[in-house]
């Protein structure tokens, strides 16, 4: 939907495009719209997670574990993401302090589910 508001906005013939496109013009041949498709969905996931971090009291870090985060790596690294999660009127400094990590793990549910499951069969 980012893509599609982007290429309406200049103008352009809105053709049907899948996200995995976007992401694929968009990282290692950028294609201009979806580059900023990209940019663009980076700065809004900074904002939420800066607001819910700053709303729950997130003091031990933000941690970002979805395939879409991975794929977008060097995105999330160039800096929009963390610009937006830091850009808050209220408590700038608070929520500059809270760190942000991308979790690079495969399926990281089942690696904790595991680590549970582990644990409760030795303390029972």
């Amino acid at each position: 939907r980012i893509h599609d508001s982007i290429r309406a906005l200049d103008g352009r013939v809105i053709a049907s495009c899948t996200p995995e496109h976007v992401v694929e013009q968009g990282l290692p041949c950028p294609a201009p719209p979806c580059v900023e498709t990209l940019e663009v969905f980076c700065r809004l996931l900074g904002r939420f997670a800066g607001d819910a971090a700053l709303t729950l009291g997130a003091r031990g870090g933000v941690y970002l574990a979805s395939g879409i985060c991975h794929a977008l790596r060097p995105m999330l690294e160039r800096g929009g993401f963390r610009a937006a999660f830091d850009d808050k009127a209220t408590l700038p400094d608070y929520v500059a302090s809270i760190p942000t990590r991308l979790v690079l793990v495969e399926h990281p549910a089942l690696l904790g589910a595991a680590a549970a499951l582990g644990a409760d069969a030795i303390d029972g």
